[in-house]
C-alpha cells in the first residue's frame, strides 16, 4: 500500500491534480494524496459509489475510460485500476490533459497492483523447459488430439 500512496503523491506533486484517492469496492479509502482529509475522502468515495450505480458509467469504467464527474463544483475523474481499485482524482485547474494524466496514473497503479513485490521488470525468459519455457516447447492441441511437436 505504501507504493500506491507514493504513486498518488508523485502525481499530485506534478501540479495538475490537487488530490487523489484509491477506493476499494466496499468504499474503503486505501490511499490518499494531496489536499484531502477524511471527510473529503468519504465524499469522494460516496461519489464513486453513486456513479457505479449508473450502468453507462460502469460500462465506461470497465472499458478502461476515465470518467469525468462533478463534486461540489469541482472537476473529478474516476478510473478503475486492474478491476480492483477505483482511482479518484481532483483537478487542480481545468485542462484538456486532465483525463490523460489520470489515465497514466491509473496505468501506474495497475502496474503496482500487478507486481506487488516491487519488481516492475518482466521475469527473464527461461531456457529449455521450466516455467520460462516459450510456446514452441509446449504440446500442440488440435481438435481434441494432443500431438508432440517434433524438433526442427
Amino acid at each position: 500500500m505504501e507504493r500506491l500512496a507514493e504513486a498518488l503523491a508523485v502525481a499530485v506533486h506534478g501540479g495538475l491534480l490537487s488530490a487523489a484517492a484509491l477506493v476499494d469496492r466496499r468504499g474503503q479509502t486505501i490511499a490518499t494524496a494531496g489536499a484531502i482529509d477524511k471527510d473529503e475522502a468519504r465524499a469522494l468515495t460516496a461519489l464513486v459509489l453513486r456513479a457505479t450505480k449508473n450502468e453507462c458509467v460502469v460500462e465506461e469504467l470497465f472499458a478502461g475510460q476515465i470518467v469525468p464527474l462533478a463534486l461540489e463544483g469541482r472537476m473529478v475523474a474516476v478510473g478503475i485500476a486492474r478491476r480492483q481499485l477505483f482511482l479518484v482524482a481532483v483537478l487542480a485547474y481545468r485542462t484538456d490533459a486532465f483525463c490523460e494524466t489520470v489515465g497514466r496514473l491509473r496505468d501506474r497503479i495497475a502496474e503496482l497492483l500487478a507486481h506487488p513485490g516491487g519488481d516492475d521488470r518482466m521475469p527473464p525468459a527461461g531456457g529449455s523447459g521450466g516455467s520460462g519455457s516459450g510456446p514452441a516447447e509446449l504440446q500442440l492441441v488440435e481438435f481434441g488430439i494432443t500431438k508432440a511437436r517434433g524438433k526442427a
